[in-house]
């Protein structure tokens, strides 16, 4: 039973201290706000924020807007900025996301966070390639969990679960940067390995909390289709 109540993923940092998760790793880092966040807020011990800062690798997060006046290599000396306050707890890698889960052994992480590639093949890749490298009972989270244009995170992150048998949880509070109350929400789940049939337990147990966790989303002006153990069809509100 979890005492931590997630309700934007800045409470992430709260799980991750009553989990007792000391090594992680995000993908996607951008200017490194939330691994700031992390390192800050948590006793975290060791944090690898993991970002090519490259719009020309495939399935690049970064669009052209992103390159403009060198505002990607600015976001990355921001980051740098940012995280070298917090010495050897924090080490950035600057490769793309492919490359850089070779440099970890399986079940090496207590904690994932994904944040960078929106295309399906580019999301459905650093799930597979990242999943591995997460100790079981460790927190397997990312961002983006929406229906949005040129976003498709929810679709792969619905399949993968679904796939591994795990149990989807939702943010529902996060705010914009200008404190407005719209914002994607975060999806996580915790590591586990149960039978079909604990699975289906768990997803019952869930189950009414997702539906209100839709709601309120819904209401924020944020729709969200969860996977089809919990709803059937992507019309049916439960």
């Amino acid at each position: 039973m979890m005492n931590a109540v997630v309700r934007t993923r800045l409470d992430l940092s709260k799980l991750i201290d009553e989990l007792g998760l000391k090594k992680g790793a995000e993908i996607g880092v951008f200017h490194g706000e939330f691994s700031e966040f992390l390192l800050a807020n948590s006793k975290v011990e060791k944090l690898w924020s993991i970002d090519a800062w490259d719009p020309h690798i495939k399935g690049s997060a970064f669009k052209k807007w992103a390159i403009r006046g060198g505002k990607l290599e600015q976001a990355f000396k921001d980051a740098v900025r940012r995280l070298d306050a917090f010495g050897g707890r924090s080490t950035i890698i600057r490769k793309p996301s492919a490359d850089a889960v070779g440099m970890f052994k399986d079940g090496e992480l207590d904690f994932v966070y994904i944040d960078a590639s929106h295309m399906f093949s580019g999301v459905a890749m650093d799930l597979v390639n990242w999943w591995p490298k997460v100790r079981m009972g460790g927190l397997f989270a990312g961002h983006d969990y929406w229906e949005c244009y040129r976003c498709e995170v929810m679709d792969a992150v619905n399949g993968f679960l679904v796939e591994h048998q795990q149990v989807l949880h939702l943010t529902t509070e996060d705010l914009t940067e200008g404190g407005r109350p719209f914002y994607p929400p975060t999806w996580w789940t915790i590591k586990d390995q149960i039978t079909k049939e604990q699975y289906n337990g768990q997803v019952g147990e869930a189950k009414p909390q997702l539906v209100a966790d839709r709601k309120r989303l819904k209401e924020k002006g944020v729709t969200v289709v969860l996977p089809y153990q919990y709803f059937g069809d992507r019309g049916c509100e439960g």
